[in-house]
């Protein structure tokens, strides 16, 4: 089992021992014991591929968390090959599973002598989807009796029998705590050749236990030689949680828009941003505490839900690089225990680059250090950039003080785009630094307002093109030479554009991309594809559907 230094466990979650309203996360001590687990190792998903470079890649999967304090040691290796028929692999070296200890803890409130723990009432167990069961176990640190669950009667109030300790009941004021430990397996593949599809398959055990079989195969494609052509995908806005007063409508439509470009010939995916749902759109979180926030949002997004496609799906065959949105949260402006928990629930389900992944560097930031990066592929250079990070408060109002680019990532930015030769630049954002509203919104019209102008400025100095999302419409742009593409829709429940007055944000021209518009658009749920070549770039953007929506070719 690795056992994280406080260093390395700041990189992977959060602060130990940062408290909370709702109790606190820590570190798990090095002379814990270890437990020891039996079986086949489950995960919330698919194996997902990210930083993958000309010599490099690497595959994440997140195993199913377990609800102890103790973790099991899971251990993991890929077989990787040019061949599908796997005839001959090479192997990866095996790897132990970082981990994560979430623990939560309180006071009864109820009465002396009771079978049925009484919580204060800032808890809402049920509402949250803590997936507290029977059988589950909640620990009374007064008695030193362990509370086996047998139901969980409302928010507030869990029934079980009590053992091995004194009394063996609930006493008011009596300390109960429960806890939840998450896993990540990243395993590194490495002496990889540029320009060339690979085959792998991930073998998983537990530690005192043979592997199982191979999981099923999937492969991907290392960085692209200069010259050769290549496509990759743009999706947006997917909006991904289970979050019980959200309508459960139009998933059918989204399944067939992961299943059609899951079968797309593109190199990778970028992500612009609100698919993990953390955050309503000022930042404040959707549920309280990591174990809702896991369940509610990053687990089904990941790993779908009854019986729909998650990204897992889509991305185990190809890297995925996400522009995080405003719904995905960790600000200058958050409080330490909302960043923790954020960076957590990121850190342990996002395969993205941190600052020292490609030699075009990136975010440093201890906060989180996968929020701007850069790469290059083929003939192009890719940017993606982290508009949330440097928010200074929760109010939208007044614009455009609440996105600000920061001194360093713009210094970043600058000598990346000056460091560059390639033919093509494409910088990868949300939304705008600024933009035509108190909310970022806007494409083009608005290139030269606020912050954006600075990005405006460079891009127009180093021929850079962006793509950025938000408003859920797909809609295109020039100023001055640079083109602004707002990349559409992957999923249709989301507002009705035509009330929001687009046509002063996009005067231009736009196409609702919403089943909630009037009329409804659901057929323009879409996700964009890109090909370069050494001399042009055509951008497609296509339907769920199948068909073609818009097409352009920049040269």
């Amino acid at each position: 089992m690795r056992r994280l230094t406080r260093r390395q466990f700041l990189k992977i979650s959060g602060q130990a021992l940062a408290t909370s309203s709702i109790g606190y996360s820590l570190l798990t001590p090095l002379d814990t014991p270890v437990a020891h687990a039996q079986g086949v190792v489950e995960l919330d998903g698919r194996e997902m591929v990210g930083r993958v470079g000309g010599t490099f890649a690497t595959i994440q999967v997140v195993p199913s968390y377990t609800k102890t304090s103790v973790p099991v040691v899971i251990l993991g290796k890929v077989q990787y090959s040019t061949d599908p028929s796997f005839a001959t692999y090479l192997e990866s070296t095996e790897v132990a599973a970082d981990y994560y200890v979430w623990k939560e803890g309180g006071k009864h409130v109820g009465i002396d002598g009771s079978l049925r723990l009484k919580v204060n009432s800032e808890y809402k167990f049920l509402s949250w989807n803590w997936e507290i069961e029977p059988g589950d176990l909640i620990y009374n640190k007064t008695d030193g009796s362990t509370m086996v669950v047998s139901s969980v009667v409302n928010d507030r109030v869990v029934a079980g029998t009590l053992s091995g300790g004194v009394g063996n009941r609930w006493n008011h004021g009596d300390q109960w705590e429960l806890y939840r430990t998450y896993y990540r397996l990243e395993i590194k593949l490495s002496g990889l050749i540029p320009s060339t599809k690979y085959y792998y398959r991930v073998l998983l055990r537990f530690e005192g236990e043979p592997y199982a079989s191979p999981r099923t195969a999937h492969s991907f494609q290392t960085r692209r030689d200069v010259g050769g052509p290549f496509s990759f995908a743009i999706w947006a806005d997917l909006h991904r949680n289970i979050s019980p007063d959200r309508p459960q409508k139009y998933w059918n439509k989204w399944n067939a828009l992961a299943e059609k470009l899951g079968n797309e010939p593109v190199d990778f995916i970028i992500d612009v941003g609100d698919t993990w749902t953390l955050c309503g759109g000022q930042g404040t979180l959707l549920t309280k505490g990591l174990p809702g926030l896991y369940s509610t949002v990053m687990r089904p997004a990941q790993n779908g839900y009854s019986g729909y496609r998650g990204v897992s799906d889509v991305c185990a065959a190809r890297p995925y690089y996400l522009a995080r949105g405003n719904h995905e949260g960790i600000s200058n402006y958050d409080k330490a225990q909302t960043r923790d928990t954020l960076r957590t629930l990121m850190k342990l389900f996002v395969p993205n680059p941190n600052g020292t992944t490609y030699p075009q560097g990136g975010s440093t930031d201890i906060d989180y250090d996968q929020g701007y990066f850069a790469f290059e592929w083929g003939d192009a250079l890719f940017v993606v950039m982290d508009v949330i990070k440097y928010k200074d408060k929760p109010s939208v109002n007044p614009s455009p003080a609440r996105f600000h680019i920061g001194e360093a990532q713009l210094l970043w930015l600058t000598a990346v785009l000056q460091g560059s030769s390639k033919r093509w630049k494409f910088l990868f954002m949300h939304h705008l630094f600024g933009g035509g509203s108190t909310y970022g919104r806007g494409g083009a019209t608005f290139a030269f307002d606020y912050e954006q102008s600075q990005i405006q400025s460079l891009a127009e100095q180093y021929g850079a093109h962006v793509f950025h999302a938000h408003d859920h419409v797909l809609a295109k742009g020039w100023a001055n030479g640079v083109l602004y593409y707002c990349c559409g829709c992957a999923w249709g429940l989301q507002f009705d554009y035509i009330a929001k007055n687009y046509a002063a944000l996009y005067p231009d021209g736009y196409t609702s991309t919403s089943c909630n518009s009037d009329p409804s658009a659901c057929e323009n749920n879409g996700y964009v594809v890109v090909e370069v070549s050494s001399t042009q770039v055509k951008i497609q953007y296509k339907s769920y559907l199948g068909g073609v929506i818009d097409e352009m070719v920049l040269t």
